[in-house]
């Protein structure tokens, strides 16, 4: 009996680009996208085995955060104000 992926990749028009999307089966997330069809199938082999969620990645996790401000700049000014 063959066993079923949880992760596959497909290709995506975007912006006139094509891009490789590695998506989890079981909830539909796309989790990654990728320029090269190697470095997406690449990923999609690392999660098969293991690297990830076991197929059921929370979606809260593939959320982008935006950062308001440089934080290596505060990081620096603060010193740099003690010194």
């Amino acid at each position: 009996m063959k066993k079923r992926k949880k992760y596959n990749t497909y290709f995506d028009y975007r912006d006139s680009e094509v891009v490789y999307v590695v998506i989890e089966a079981a909830t539909g997330l796309e989790i990654e996208s990728f320029w090269f069809d190697i470095d997406a199938e690449k990923y999609e082999e690392f999660l098969e085995q293991g690297g990830a969620f076991a197929g059921y990645t929370p979606a809260f996790v593939l959320r982008k955060v935006v950062i308001s401000k440089d934080i290596n700049e505060e990081f620096s000014s603060t010193f740099e104000e003690s010194a």
